[in-house]
């Protein structure tokens, strides 16, 4: 494994000094290592693929989640609004082959997050990433209404993008497929969730017992990170 670092800020006032760090895996153990270490697969630009970053990654242990009140609010509103899902398994390499679902990706993404957010050149980037990729199709009446991209390698399990219907507007189903994919992952597993900046993503704290990386350890504070995505940071 292979880490760097790249110069981004400077507070010289306050002899503070940013460095954004990477990791390489060399080895498959290594990808293992990465996600343990805080670090998350990077998909931003044409950097030299596969790389990873160190950030405030969110995680949550299967053996420890439970459901909750709000989470079986969430199970509710899906199931009465009559939506009754089949899920079909890939691998990621084959997802790139199938015109349908990265119509469904690349649709949601500019309904969602802006035209410039998710190209069909960084979407096939992701879905190569490496050979451990799936996505995961949810049906419903033989439409895709949901699908999730993900990394899985023993038992690192990471949500890595996730879309779903615009049939549904008043049905929360990215949460429903956060849910999902978290109660039914492999027992024993570790499934990351991403990143836990800012008020956009106050929602993953919904899952729980969450724990996020803190630059040294993972904490299960949740007070404190919920505070800190609500001030943006």
């Amino acid at each position: 494994m292979i880490i760097t670092k790249e110069e981004y800020v400077a507070n010289y006032d306050e002899y503070q000094f940013g460095y954004t760090v990477w990791g390489v895996p060399e080895t498959d153990e290594d990808i293992k290592v990465l996600y343990e270490q805080g670090f998350l697969p990077y998909s931003g630009s044409a950097k030299s693929l596969p790389l990873y970053y160190l950030c405030r990654s969110l995680r949550v242990s299967r053996a420890d989640f439970k459901v909750s009140s709000e989470n079986r609010r969430v199970m509710r509103k899906v199931a009465e609004a009559g939506i009754t899902a089949t899920k079909k398994y890939v691998r990621g390499t084959d997802a790139v082959a199938d015109e349908k679902l990265i119509t469904f990706f690349l649709v949601y993404f500019a309904e969602h997050h802006g035209p410039n957010v998710m190209s069909r050149e960084r979407l096939l980037s992701v879905l190569n990433y490496s050979k451990y990729v799936r996505v995961t199709i949810f049906f419903c009446v033989g439409e895709i209404i949901g699908a999730v991209i993900s990394q899985e390698y023993e038992e690192i399990l990471h949500y890595w993008f996730s879309a779903y219907s615009s049939r549904y507007p008043n049905v929360p189903l990215g949460m429903w497929l956060m849910l999902t994919y978290t109660e039914n992952a492999v027992p024993g597993s570790e499934v990351y969730l991403g990143t836990g900046y800012g008020t956009k993503a106050r929602y993953k704290a919904n899952i729980e017992p969450i724990r996020f990386f803190d630059g040294n350890a993972w904490n299960d504070d949740l007070k404190r990170l919920k505070e800190m995505m609500k001030r943006g940071t």
